[in-house]
C-alpha cells in the first residue's frame, strides 16, 4: 500500500498515528522474517504513558475497552510504519486481542471491533481484512485493559 494512500485513509477517518512506543523488555517491536511481519504486544499507550488502566466491565466500560483497542491498533500501525514500512504490506492476516476483564463480562466482539475499525479504515478492505481472536485474561502487565499482537503478510 502506498504511504500516501495510507496517510489519506488515516486523515479521512480522523485518525493520527502516535509515536511508536518503546519495547517494555528485551524484544523487538516487529520481527520480520520471510514474507511475514509479527508485531509484538501493543498496549493503549500514548506518549509512553498509559491511556487506560483497569478491567473492562469493571473499572472501564465496554466502550472504553473498544477505545483502548483502537489505540493499541494505532500503535501497531505505527510500529509497522517504522518496520517494515506500510508500503510493504500485502495484508493483515490476524490479530489477537487480550482483554483484562471483570468477572462475568462478555462483550468481546464490541471491544475487538474498536481495533478492527482502525485496521479497516487505515488499510482499506483489501489489505485490512483480517481474522481475529479474543482472549480474556485476569491480568495484563501494568494493569492495561488490552494487549494486541498482529501478523502481517508482506510484499517482496
Amino acid at each position: 500500500m502506498p504511504i500516501d494512500s495510507f496517510l489519506s485513509r488515516l486523515a479521512a477517518a480522523g485518525l493520527t498515528l502516535p509515536e511508536p512506543p518503546e519495547p517494555g523488555g528485551l524484544y523487538v517491536p516487529v520481527r520480520v522474517l520471510g514474507g511475514l511481519a509479527v508485531v509484538a504486544c501493543q498496549f493503549p499507550i500514548r506518549g509512553n504513558e498509559r491511556a487506560y488502566a483497569g478491567r473492562v466491565g469493571g473499572e472501564l466500560t465496554t466502550q472504553q475497552g473498544a477505545d483502548a483497542a483502537a489505540l493499541a491498533a494505532l500503535n501497531t500501525l505505527a510500529q509497522v510504519r517504522r518496520t517494515p514500512g506500510i508500503e510493504r504490506l500485502a495484508g493483515l492476516l490476524r490479530y489477537e486481542l487480550y482483554v483484562q476483564t471483570a468477572a462475568g463480562w462478555d462483550e468481546f466482539p464490541k471491544v475487538l471491533d474498536g481495533a478492527s475499525r482502525v485496521f479497516l479504515a487505515a488499510l482499506g478492505p483489501e489489505v485490512g481484512a483480517h481474522a481475529r481472536a479474543p482472549i480474556g485474561v485476569e491480568r495484563l502487565p501494568w494493569d492495561m485493559p488490552v494487549e494486541l499482537t498482529a501478523t502481517f503478510a508482506l510484499r517482496g
